[in-house]
C-alpha cells in the first residue's frame, strides 16, 4: 500500500519494506499495485511457515510515467473503493445490531400489519401460541 501523512513516524515491523520511489519517474500507486499482486508475492517469497519476500525478486512492468499514472489512479480508486465497502459492511453490522437491540428492548416494534399475516406452512416452527421459535447461534 502507499503510506500517507497519517503513517508519518510509524515504525516498520518485521518483514515490511519501505520503498520511496521518485514520483517523477515511478508512480507510487502503480508500484504498490503491481508489487502487491499475489502471484508476484508468491514468486518472490521464500519459506513455508513464515514467508519472507525478497523485494529484489518482485516484477514490475515497464511503462512510461503517463501510463504508470493511469494505472496508479486505477489502483488508488480500487483501494478507496475497498475501504468504502469495508466501512459500509461495518456500518450495516452496527445498524443491524442496533435495530435488533431496539426490538429486544421494545424501543422498536415490528410493523403492525405483520401480525395479521398468516405463514402457516407444513413443518413450520410455531411454538403453539402463535409465536415463532428461533434458534440462536451461540
Amino acid at each position: 500500500r502507499v503510506a500517507g501523512a497519517a503513517d508519518e513516524g510509524a515504525v516498520l515491523g518485521r518483514n515490511l519494506h519501505l520503498l520511496r520511489p521518485d514520483p517523477e519517474h515511478v508512480d507510487p500507486w502503480f508500484l504498490a499495485g503491481f508489487l502487491g499482486e499475489s502471484a508476484n508475492l508468491r514468486r518472490a517469497g521464500t519459506g513455508s511457515t513464515v514467508v519472507r519476500v525478497d523485494a529484489r525478486r518482485l516484477r514490475l512492468p515497464l511503462a512510461g510515467i503517463a501510463q504508470q499514472r493511469a494505472y496508479g489512479r486505477a489502483f488508488r480508486e480500487l483501494h478507496a473503493f475497498g475501504n468504502d465497502l469495508r466501512r459500509a459492511v461495518d456500518l450495516a453490522e452496527e445498524l443491524t445490531n442496533s435495530l435488533a437491540d431496539g426490538l429486544r428492548g421494545a424501543a422498536l416494534l415490528p410493523p403492525s400489519d405483520w401480525e395479521s399475516e398468516q405463514e402457516d406452512e407444513p413443518g413450520d416452527d410455531r411454538d403453539g401460541r402463535g409465536g415463532r421459535v428461533a434458534a440462536l447461534d451461540t
